[in-house]
C-alpha cells in the first residue's frame, strides 16, 4: 500500500544513491552521470524556488514509511493545460508490486481533477518495455518516435512521445459514456502473507452468495491457496476486492480462478474488470491460453459480468453450477 508526499530535503541521501545506480538510469531517458550530494541539494532548492511550474512527489510505502520512488509533473504550462510526466521507482525490489501503477494513477488524478490539466505527455525509451505496458494500461496514447535522440549504453536510441487527455482518461478508467460519479484511487497487490490474505478474505467474505470463510474447509482452503495460487487484491485505504487463480495445469494450459470478489460498496467501479485483467495479464505471460471458473447457476449477476468480460459457457460443473470459460487469445484481440 502506498501514497504520494511532496518531496523533501530528508530525501535526498536515498535519491542521490539511485541516481548513482547505472542499472537504474538505464531505463530513464536521462544520461547515466555520476551526482554528488551538492548537486542534489542544489536541484531540490531549485525545485523549491519553482514550484509553480513543477510538483515533485516521493512514492512512500504505508507500513513501512520508506520512500520507493519519486513521481513527478514538470514543465507545467497554464495557459496551454499541458504537463511533462516522469517517475522512477528507485528500489529494484519493490518493483512489479504496484507501486507504479499507484503513482501514475494518482498523479494523473491530481493533474486532471485538480489542476485542471489537459494533457500529460512523456518519452520512453524504445526498449523498456514494462513502462511502455503500463502507460498504455492506463491509457496513454503513442503519438511518435523521436528517432536516435539519445546515446545510452554505448548505441543511439529512439524514444517514444506518449500523451493521456483528460477526457480520455475518464474513457478508460470508466469504459465511455455516462457521468463520473466516482474516481477509483487504488492500486494492485501479489505479494502479500498467508495472515494478511486470512484477514483480507475475512474482510471481502460478506460479499459472496455463499461466505467462504464459515466453510468447515476454510483452513485447507486458505492453505491451498497461500502454497499454489496467484492471490491478487485491489486496496487503497482498505481492501476493495481480491482474486484467487491457479496456473498450474500445464498440459491443459487453462489456468483457473476459484474465488474473486468485490466488496459491495466498490462494486460495479470497475474493480473487479480490474482484477480480471491482471489475471488475464498473468495467465498469457506462463503462456497459458484460457482462463477457467466455475459459477452459480442462480447467481445471474455474475454469468453477466463474466460474459460481458469474454467469458462463455462451457459445461455444467454440478446441478448448482456451470463452467465458464475465456479464449484468452479472443480477449487480447477485443481489449
Amino acid at each position: 500500500m502506498f501514497y504520494l508526499r511532496e518531496l523533501q530535503k530528508s530525501d535526498l541521501c536515498l535519491i542521490n544513491k539511485w541516481r548513482n545506480n547505472p542499472e537504474l538510469i538505464k531505463l530513464l531517458g536521462a544520461p547515466f552521470r555520476y551526482v554528488n550530494l551538492t548537486v542534489d541539494e542544489q536541484w531540490f532548492e531549485a525545485y523549491m524556488s519553482n514550484r509553480g511550474n513543477s510538483i515533485r512527489c516521493t512514492i512512500v510505502e504505508k507500513n513501512s514509511g520508506e520512500i520507493i520512488g519519486l513521481v513527478s509533473l514538470l514543465s507545467i504550462d497554464y495557459i496551454n493545460r499541458s504537463a511533462e510526466f516522469h517517475i522512477m521507482i528507485g528500489e529494484y525490489e519493490k518493483r512489479r508490486k504496484g507501486a507504479g501503477t499507484f503513482a501514475v494513477n494518482t498523479m494523473l488524478q491530481h493533474a486532471f481533477n485538480n489542476m485542471n490539466l489537459q494533457r500529460v505527455e512523456l518519452l520512453v525509451l524504445e526498449n523498456n518495455l514494462a513502462a511502455q505496458h503500463l502507460y498504455e494500461k492506463v491509457g496513454f496514447v503513442r503519438e511518435g518516435i523521436k528517432r536516435k535522440v539519445i546515446f545510452k549504453n554505448n548505441e543511439y536510441m529512439d524514444m517514444y512521445l506518449y500523451s493521456i487527455l483528460k477526457d480520455e482518461y475518464k474513457y478508460k478508467m470508466f469504459g465511455g459514456g455516462g457521468e463520473v460519479k466516482y474516481l477509483p484511487d487504488y492500486c494492485i497487490c501479489t505479494e502479500i502473507s498467508n495472515m494478511v490474505k486470512k484477514h483480507i478474505m475475512e474482510t471481502c467474505d460478506s460479499a459472496f452468495m455463499y461466505p467462504i470463510c464459515i466453510r468447515s474447509d476454510f483452513n485447507q482452503l486458505l492453505e491451498k491457496i497461500d502454497n499454489y495460487a496467484y492471490f491478487i487484491i485491489a486496496y487503497n485505504y482498505e481492501v476493495l476486492g481480491y482474486v484467487a487463480m491457479y496456473a498450474n495445469d500445464l498440459s491443459t494450459k487453462e489456468a483457473y480462478i476459484s474465488l474473486i470478489v468485490v466488496r459491495k460498496k466498490y462494486q460495479n467501479k470497475h474493480v473487479g474488470k480490474t482484477l480480471l485483467q491482471k489475471c488475464f495479464e498473468f495467465a498469457r505471460y506462463h503462456s497459458f491460453e484460457k482462463v477457467k471458473l466455475e459459477v452459480r447457476k442462480d447467481n445471474k449477476k455474475a454469468i453477466k459480468f463474466y460474459e460481458n468480460n469474454g467469458f462463455s459457457m462451457l459445461e455444467e460443473a454440478s446441478n448448482e453450477s456451470f463452467y465458464m470459460i475465456c479464449d484468452l487469445d479472443w480477449k487480447s484481440n477485443r481489449l
